[in-house]
């Protein structure tokens, strides 16, 4: 089981990687090919289109967690039969997205302030992403196989080679003069291949699978929905949390203002997705724990992770926020960091990322309550925070424009994942409240204190870095710096212990090891043939 997860775990890292890399190399060149406007447009275009995901009412969530199920109990007569009735079923909500696609298409020149010359290019681009949509949906029961059979490296194989092959083909249609229709078109071939590569490898990893469309049944879908309601709660929050800005930013300001927004939200999304490949292997132990009433060492679980988990999203955001400035700037150039129309880049980030940093810290917190079988809290928390940032947002953005849509984000964030989340845990667990503050917060926060102090002054003394070069250097730097603090301040001696325990092993095996040759150093032959 620990290699599975440590399989999946790299996997999932090395998905992470090439994405972040793809998106830091090809970000500045979308944006210069397609100018501010056109690339506010594209934003705008997957803001409406993002809530596309809405329409699978929790049949991806329900056939994911009923093929794991029925795969552990080898019950392929039924496993086929509810992968049978969720195809079913999403064929007709993918043509639900397409009618409603059409309806999109034809609204959005109307109520968005759209450019006259972009109109066009903007009732193409929904109808092509809707397209692709609809004929995702019913693909999805091979994609789920992935996860039933924690094949989470085949699928992270298909998505990085069709990711690299789709940031080419992005580069060539913009580097030929062909504007959103086309950017539209590439990711749309792109996701056509995967869910084609998918459904092959789904295919060889379980060959038992079988799809036959008169084999669905109501049972299965019964099943599938009841699982997948608090689903789609938690989906439509995380949606309208993510995806509602752009709507805002498109009605209440011009179009290109989403540029700049898009640019340091899309930053801090990446920053924190730099976690959650390590908290989801969190959740079969957080389920296992529950299923044996082990309430004991699912409090040190929860303990334990969320401190970690503050520390490293901290120590982390406390880097990029000093740095900023000078990443953005050498990134996709002043404009967006000097003083201008809009509310500065890097300000945006240092606002959003401060919320990111509660709500990664709590992942641990989010994996607990999974285990427990608490959707209908999660869904709850969610929901109360989406609606917060929606009322936030339409109240601030008239006056605040930029500044206030960052702020209708990070207050929500820090009330929702800082103060009700831990308040929830606590009592699920009954931990109280003076132990989560002392386990969890005071380390982090010393640390905090400290690598701010040490950052500040570095980026006062320092000259600012001119180039990529020492830019890096000085990140590095600042990363080693904040290791050593969080390893030195913000971990429990035992954990230290347990850190260093590996690579002390493997020094011993080192200097063990005997030289080539047959030759042995004076004395090691009695040594060795003395321990046992």
């Amino acid at each position: 089981m620990l290699r599975v997860l440590v399989r999946n775990a790299i996997s999932n890292w090395a998905g992470f990687a090439v994405n972040l890399v793809v998106t830091f190399l090809l970000t500045p060149f979308v944006l210069r090919s397609l100018g501010d406007t056109r690339y506010g447009v594209w934003v705008l275009v997957l803001g409406l289109t993002g809530y596309y995901g809405l329409f699978d009412l929790g049949f991806r969530s329900g056939i994911s967690q009923y093929l794991t199920r029925h795969l552990a109990t080898r019950d392929f007569d039924q496993l086929n039969r509810t992968a049978s009735t969720a195809f079913v079923a999403l064929s007709a909500c993918g043509a639900v997205v397409l009618l409603v696609s059409l309806a999109v298409a034809w609204l959005a020149p109307l109520v968005f302030t759209i450019p006259p010359d972009a109109v066009r290019e903007v009732r193409w681009c929904i109808l092509v992403i809707g397209a692709t949509t609809a004929v995702q949906f019913p693909c999805f029961p091979y994609g789920a196989v992935f996860t039933a059979t924690q094949r989470y490296d085949a699928l992270n194989a298909v998505r990085i080679s069709i990711r690299i092959a789709a940031a080419i083909a992005t580069y060539a249609a913009l580097a030929l003069g062909h504007g959103l229709v086309a950017l539209a078109a590439v990711n749309a071939a792109g996701d056509l291949i995967a869910y084609a590569l998918q459904f092959r490898v789904a295919h060889r990893i379980l060959p038992e699978l079988r799809i036959v469309p008169k084999w669905a049944n109501w049972a299965s879908l019964w099943a599938m929905t009841a699982y997948g309601i608090w689903s789609v709660v938690i989906q439509g929050a995380n949606y309208l949390k993510h995806y509602f800005h752009a709507i805002v930013i498109g009605l209440f300001m011009p179009i290109a203002a989403l540029a700049p927004y898009s640019l340091a939200s899309g930053l801090v999304s990446h920053v924190g997705g730099m976690f959650i490949p390590i908290a989801t292997v969190f959740f079969p132990l957080a389920a296992s724990l529950d299923a044996q009433n082990d309430l004991e060492r699912q409090r040190k679980m929860y303990l334990a992770g969320a401190r970690v988990f503050f520390l490293g999203i901290s120590t982390v955001a406390l880097i990029a926020v000093v740095w900023a400035k000078d990443f953005f700037r050498l990134w996709v150039g002043s404009r967006f960091v000097e003083a201008g129309p809009y509310t500065s880049v890097q300000l945006l980030f240092g606002l959003l990322i401060l919320g990111s940093v509660f709500a990664v810290g709590q992942r641990i917190g989010m994996q607990t309550l999974l285990g427990k079988r608490r959707m209908s809290v999660i869904a709850a928390l969610l929901a109360a925070e989406a609606v917060a940032t929606v009322v936030l947002a339409l109240c601030l953005v008239d006056r605040y424009g930029l500044l206030g849509i960052a702020l209708s984000n990070m207050i929500p964030a820090i009330a929702v994942h800082g103060l009700a989340y831990p308040v929830v845990l606590c009592r699920a667990l009954g931990i109280p409240v003076a132990t989560f503050v002392r386990e969890v917060c005071l380390r982090p926060l010393l640390c905090g204190a400290a690598l701010a102090g040490l950052l500040t002054a570095a980026r006062t003394l320092l000259p600012a870095p001119e180039g990529w070069v020492p830019l890096v250097l000085y990140g590095a730097v600042s990363g080693l710096v904040g290791i050593a603090l969080a390893a030195g301040i913000g971990l429990r001696r035992s954990e230290q212990q347990a850190m260093v325990a590996p690579v002390a092993r493997l020094a011993r095996r080192i200097g063990n090891r005997e030289p080539s040759r047959g030759l042995k150093r004076p004395c090691e032959s009695v040594a060795n043939e003395e321990s046992p």
